[in-house]
């Protein structure tokens, strides 16, 4: 795979985790391809999914396995994800006619798992959920929605929940409190970890080429971090000893032939500046 090509894989979704090496990359990237299940989801169910993707995070995740199946769904579930040699994800039946409940709509369910399909070879959790939940169309969704950051976050509230009531039942009636103290942290929790992202992705847009989300998902969280608070000298000696093939691909989509030395920054700046802004 020539390095030139790098551009055309993160158009795909294709993006190389922080401990990947070149060779587990493309390695991880010949295997990518449609799972051979009998009730795949048809192209035309991905394309609204597709726009959606595309829209938010410039890319099109041709290469996602998808299925309509209830089998192992835990009743209040509406989908999940595999992961093996490839990303596949699991639709309830339900979907096959747009949404489910009436509440959940296919195509932002497949543009959510999609997200998470681009950096599955993360374990970056704090900010996973703010990307996936950007799918959404509902705002009280897509702001409250990252409040768990993964389904072991969900098991333990519903698990402390149940334990507080027997608590207040049988014991004292202040256990009641409990949930509402969980509640209260979480969403401190989020409003923190938003507030680091949107001045990650404000910062984000004065050095970079294209598209601000897009850059963000291909960073860790530490990242992310750097470029919400850190100097313009600490991000810019940052970038210049990184050397993967991550921050290969990050280079060539957003920095291109600006990116050497310190040209890049100081001519942003200077645009900036006359910009007036």
């Amino acid at each position: 795979m020539k390095f030139s090509s790098l551009r055309a894989l993160s158009d795909r979704g294709l993006i190389p985790g922080p401990k990947e090496s070149h060779e587990d990359f493309f390695e991880r990237v010949t295997k990518t391809q449609f799972a051979d299940y009998e009730s795949v989801v048809p192209v035309e169910h991905w394309q609204s999914a597709f726009e959606i993707t595309k829209r938010l995070f410039g890319f099109c995740p041709d290469w996602v396995s998808a299925h309509y199946s209830n089998d192992k769904l835990f009743f209040w579930e509406g989908a999940a994800v595999w992961l093996g040699p490839t990303f596949v994800i699991q639709l309830r039946e339900n979907f096959r006619k747009g949404s489910y409940l009436g509440i959940y709509k296919r195509d932002e369910v497949l543009a959510h798992e999609a997200v998470h399909a681009a950096r599955m070879a993360f374990e970056e959790p704090r900010f996973e959920e703010i990307f996936a939940y950007l799918t959404s169309s509902n705002k009280w969704r897509k702001i409250t929605g990252p409040l768990l950051r993964s389904p072991k976050e969900a098991l333990f509230f519903i698990a402390a929940t149940g334990l507080s009531l027997l608590a207040t039942l049988f014991l004292n009636d202040a256990f009641i409190a409990l949930p509402f103290v969980m509640i209260s942290l979480g969403f401190l929790r989020l409003v923190r970890t938003r507030r680091v992202f949107l001045a990650a992705l404000a910062r984000s847009k004065q050095y970079i080429q294209g598209n601000a989300f897009a850059f963000l998902l291909h960073l860790t969280d530490e990242e992310i971090s750097l470029f919400a608070k850190a100097t313009q000298e600490k991000i810019e000696a940052y970038i210049k000893v990184q050397d993967s093939i991550r921050w290969d691909m990050i280079r060539e989509v957003f920095f291109g032939p600006l990116s050497t030395g310190s040209t890049y920054f100081k001519k942003r700046k200077a645009i900036t500046t006359d910009g007036g802004v």
